[in-house]
C-alpha cells in the first residue's frame, strides 16, 4: 500500500458538509465532545480542517519513516467548499481515510469519528436509492 497527502479540497470538502449542513447536528455534537472543536463555527472548521491534514501526515510519515513534505507543501488552508452533491464529501473521506490507514492512526478518535460520520452519509445516499424507497 502507498500513501499521501491529500489535497485541502479533498479535506475541505468534508469540513464544508460538516459546517454548512444544519442536518448533521448530532455530528457536530460528537465532534465537540469527543475532540473539543466545534465545525460549525468558522474558526472549529479551520481547527478540523487542520486536525484531519495533520493526522493524514502523521500517517504518510508513519508509512515513509518521514518525508510526507515530498508529496505536497506541508501546509493547510480551510476554504469552504463548493459542493454540488452530497456524495462528494462521501468520496473524498474515502480517499483520506485510505490514506491515513497506517500505523496507529486507524485507532485515533479523529479517526474513528470520521469513520461514524461517513457511515451515517454513505447510509443517508442508499435512503435516497429507489430501491430502499421501495423496499
Amino acid at each position: 500500500m502507498s500513501a499521501f497527502v491529500v489535497s485541502d479540497s479533498t479535506i475541505n470538502a468534508m469540513v464544508t458538509k460538516l459546517h454548512r449542513n444544519v442536518k448533521q447536528t448530532w455530528a457536530n455534537c460528537l465532534i465537540e465532545r469527543e475532540l473539543g472543536i466545534n465545525p460549525r463555527t468558522k474558526e472549529g472548521a479551520a481547527a478540523l480542517g487542520q486536525a484531519l491534514f495533520d493526522l493524514n501526515v502523521k500517517a504518510v510519515n508513519h508509512r515513509y519513516n518521514g518525508g510526507a513534505e515530498q508529496f505536497r507543501p506541508l501546509d493547510y488552508t480551510y476554504t469552504q467548499e463548493y459542493i454540488d452533491n452530497w456524495l462528494t464529501p462521501l468520496a473524498e473521506y474515502g480517499r483520506w481515510s485510505y490514506q491515513c490507514a497506517e500505523g496507529d492512526v486507524p485507532e485515533t478518535v479523529l479517526y474513528k469519528v470520521m469513520a461514524t460520520i461517513a457511515f451515517s452519509w454513505a447510509m443517508d445516499v442508499v435512503r435516497e436509492n429507489p430501491s430502499w424507497k421501495g423496499a
